[in-house]
């Protein structure tokens, strides 16, 4: 609880955002018949609060604003196409790891049946 005025100082700008998006999506709907869905502003809304509050605890009080965490990532030497291509290499590499396996075995069952008739 010693951290609570803490956690309502930064919880106050995700709220306003979630509302923000909400009365916006609301607009949308009301006025131009349009659906847009909220979930990925809401969640990149909540990733930012829970990354400056765990900065809070890792770094310290000076490091948890929503201010530094945007002078963070929009720092020139943390985003690299490079690094961002490997990334995504990296995931379709352990998705077909993964897949490939788990997908031949679902089928040997059938195919054992099949061949043994």
């Amino acid at each position: 609880m010693s951290n609570f005025p803490r956690f309502m100082k930064l919880v106050y700008v995700p709220i306003i955002l979630w509302v923000m998006v909400q009365v916006g999506r609301d607009i949308l709907f009301y006025e131009y018949n349009l659906y847009y869905d909220i979930t990925v502003p809401r969640a990149l809304i909540s990733a930012s609060f829970a990354i400056v509050w765990y900065r809070q605890f890792l770094l310290g009080t000076e490091h948890a604003t929503y201010a530094q965490l945007f002078d963070n990532v929009l720092a020139p030497r943390v985003f690299d196409v490079y690094i961002f291509l490997k990334s995504i290499a990296r995931i379709i590499l352990t998705t077909i790891v993964l897949f490939v396996p788990t997908f031949m075995l679902s089928y040997l069952p059938s195919f054992i049946n099949f061949h043994m008739v």
